[in-house]
């Protein structure tokens, strides 16, 4: 059995310590589909997405900065992650449920939209510098499921 006890706490402080970055790509793939609902005259649909988006990335951002404060430590990085992995979670929801909001399977645009969605926050994720596998699978599943089933079932 392999010990991997050093590699989740260096995946810890990297999500730690990469938290305000990632933020900004993020606010830059929020940014870009709020301008692609402004231009569709989505304008409560944007309202929503801006608000909802911005609020996890603040939430991520605020975890990053107060749990923790003493730095990641081998004592404290199994709950960090782990909390890290429920907020993680919670803004696949919010990604994915975004994406079933814009979509009108009459209209290619918002499946654009819908599918711009799910695969920005999703293919993010797949960087070599997003360590924690696990954070990636919460983040994922919700964002992509919903989306997949709509659209199978359409």
């Amino acid at each position: 059995m392999i010990d991997l006890s050093a590699i989740r706490c260096e995946q810890a402080k990297t999500l730690k310590a990469d938290a305000k970055q990632s933020a900004l790509t993020v606010s830059a793939i929020v940014l870009y589909v709020s301008l692609l609902m402004l231009v569709g005259q989505r304008y409560m649909l944007m309202a929503i997405w801006v608000g909802s988006t911005l609020t996890m990335i603040g939430v991520t951002v605020l975890y990053a900065r107060f749990a923790a404060p003493e730095g990641i430590t081998p004592k404290n990085y199994g709950p960090y992650l782990r909390w890290h992995t429920v907020i993680t979670f919670f803004t696949g929801v919010v990604w994915g449920v975004n994406a079933l909001l814009i979509l009108d399977y009459a209209s290619l645009y918002t499946i654009f939209i819908a599918v711009t969605i799910a695969t920005s926050i999703t293919i993010g994720g797949m960087f070599p510098g997003n360590s924690y596998r696990p954070a990636y699978i919460a983040l994922a599943i919700p964002t992509i499921l919903g989306l997949a089933i709509y659209i199978t079932l359409s």
